[in-house]
């Protein structure tokens, strides 16, 4: 048909909603891009508003030492207490647990610890529902458009 995708850059995607009233989570998938995505984000002075989020902790280590004022959000399929005692020393403010793991006892001992909590893997409505009455401060959904009307009480929802 002629039409091509484009891919777009960090830099275009944050001159583009930067200065709309968004908040974001952007997620290093490199280790390498730390140094990276930070001077972006403060180029554009977004620190207020983005949390850097990774699987790979080391990567939230990184943002911290080279970037001290952003936030970091840890994601992670399980979570134990040596995990929780080590994010609070180094000083990583957002708790991001698989989707299925989340319950209101859990958010709560979370909130507690001083975390932020956004959930990921949020894959169907109902998931989506409970992740959001346990009190999660948000999630990953692959559909905001129901997440949008669920939390906004729409009766047709």
């Amino acid at each position: 048909n002629g039409l091509t995708d484009k891919i777009v850059t960090l830099k275009d995607f944050l001159l583009t909603f930067g200065a709309k009233n968004l908040t974001f989570a952007i997620e290093l998938k490199d280790s390498g891009a730390a140094e990276i995505v930070a001077d972006l984000i403060r180029k554009y002075d977004l620190q207020k508003k983005t949390t850097v989020t990774s699987f790979k902790y080391d990567a939230l280590c990184r943002v911290r030492e080279y970037a001290p004022e952003l936030k970091t959000g840890y994601l992670t399929g399980v979570v134990d207490e040596a995990m929780l005692a080590r994010m609070c020393a180094d000083g990583i403010d957002e708790l991001c647990p698989k989707a299925a793991i989340v319950t209101a006892e859990n958010v709560r001992i979370w909130h507690r610890m001083g975390f932020n909590v956004r959930a990921w893997g949020v894959a169907d409505e109902s998931l989506m529902r409970r992740v959001y009455e346990a009190g999660a401060d948000g999630m990953t959904v692959n559909f905001p458009d129901r997440l949008f009307q669920y939390v906004n009480g729409y009766r047709d929802y």
